[in-house]
């Protein structure tokens, strides 16, 4: 029951509806040949490779952005 405020309040700041994400889920379920959530009437929990993708995809973005950041630096125009 939780979940789902979070999962609402997580697709308005996305700005995409629930079906257009539910939709990339199954794409990337796919693409990786593995389930991410189990999906129940109450709502999704997430499996371990799930998990894993959060963690890992959480990992890369905080490099991703740290990266930009020293592009900026880096940057002749400042």
């Amino acid at each position: 029951r939780g979940a789902a405020p979070q999962f609402a309040a997580q697709l308005a700041r996305l700005r995409r509806t629930q079906s257009a994400i539910s939709r990339s889920i199954r794409i990337l379920e796919q693409e990786l040949g593995v389930a991410l959530f189990e999906r129940h009437p109450s709502g999704m929990v997430p499996t371990e490779a799930g998990r894993a993708l959060l963690a890992r995809g959480a990992a890369a973005a905080a490099e991703f952005q740290a990266l930009a950041g020293d592009m900026r630096e880096l940057d002749p125009r400042r």
